[in-house]
């Protein structure tokens, strides 16, 4: 039985300088076998075509690139494309490529994890355990196919990552880190940090983690609710953290990067769009860094919830603005597919449509 081989992808730097020097190879290697995994993007070793062949062959006895592979796609009406990728172990997860309205922008919402650790109520991701965490490659994949999808469709590469597709990014903290230096590197994507947020369901310890990091992205917290009680109906994660500690760590953020974090508030139908529920947002966000998305609800099949109508959404935006809270509404993409805010499952789409 052939011994399994590792991930080459799982090194980093200083593993890899260690490797070469293991192999007798100059430590300037390292940075070649770099390169050729994450800004030339191989996916077999024998194309690192730099490195002598002696060396490519010792490498491809120990190591394989566990590459996520784009497996079947379905697109929207308005332009938004839903990948579902085949990780090595046979998993799936689901990434989107969203076209901006504005003819200016294009993002990619990639997923972290394959299924969720928390069960939000209104989730379709939460209806699946998680399974395990992406590792940084598969992440990175995701956005590497993405972008090929932003280049092929508008003939220009990403504007935006978003971590708001499958998993809770916080829950995966290190690979989820690992990817979004990669993605800013310079031997990566060389990507400006504040063209990618990350969004949480709040985990106040990782929040403020986060923090400390010197990476400069954008940070969204999933508020959903302004007072525990609500939170904690619809959110297993509110069950253990409470407003007070995010308002703790979204302050904490607020001291190290000066920017503000953006409430992510879900309107649910008779759950939390009541004009009592949006003046206790409005007290809660008027005391912090903050601006609030508020995010149509999108169907799911099976999940006892229903969007807010466009009155009750007005009502509440306006209840916000005279309060002086920064508020946007915000229109999902994809909806049509699948593909929106809360709707990603993990799955092939249904008519296997080729992937090019």
């Amino acid at each position: 039985m052939q011994t399994p081989r590792d991930d080459l992808r799982a090194l980093n730097d200083s593993d890899l300088t260690d490797l070469c020097v293991e192999l007798g190879q100059p430590a300037y290697r390292a940075r070649q076998i770099s390169e050729w995994l994450w800004k030339h993007r191989v996916t077999d070793i024998a194309e690192m075509t730099s490195l002598p062949s002696r060396l490519r062959d010792t490498l491809a006895e120990r190591f394989e690139i566990r590459a996520a592979r784009a497996e079947s796609l379905q697109k929207s009406s308005d332009g938004s494309i839903k990948i579902a990728y085949t990780l090595h172990d046979g998993e799936i997860v689901e990434g989107v490529f969203i076209p901006g309205s504005d003819g200016r922008r294009s993002t990619a919402c990639i997923s972290s994890q394959v299924g969720c650790s928390l069960r939000c109520a209104f989730c379709a991701t939460a209806r699946i355990p998680v399974r395990r965490n992406l590792d940084a490659g598969e992440i990175v994949d995701q956005v590497d196919d993405l972008n090929r999808r932003s280049l092929n469709e508008l003939g220009r590469p990403l504007t935006n990552v978003v971590y708001m597709g499958m998993g809770e990014p916080l829950a995966n903290y290190s690979e989820v880190v690992r990817s979004i230096r990669l993605l800013t590197s310079e031997i990566g994507f060389g990507m400006a940090a504040r063209r990618i947020t990350l969004s949480t369901a709040g985990l106040p310890e990782q929040m403020h983690a986060l923090a400390d990091q010197a990476i400069g992205i954008n940070l969204a917290l999933s508020l959903h609710a302004a007072t525990d009680s609500v939170r904690r109906s619809l959110m297993s994660s509110a069950r253990d953290w409470s407003l007070d500690q995010l308002a703790d760590a979204v302050r904490y953020w607020h001291s190290k990067h000066g920017k503000p974090v953006t409430f992510e508030y879900l309107l649910l139908a008779g759950h939390n769009d009541s004009a009592d529920e949006a003046r206790a947002l409005a007290r809660f966000a008027s005391r912090l860094p903050c601006k609030i998305n508020l995010i149509e609800y999108n169907p799911v099949i099976g999940i006892p919830f229903s969007a807010a109508g466009h009155y009750v959404t007005d009502r509440f935006a306006g209840i916000l603005a005279r309060a002086g809270v920064t508020v946007t509404v915000r229109r999902s993409s994809g909806r049509d597919i699948d593909a929106a805010c809360g709707q990603l499952a993990g799955r092939r789409s249904p008519s296997k449509n080729a992937v090019t």
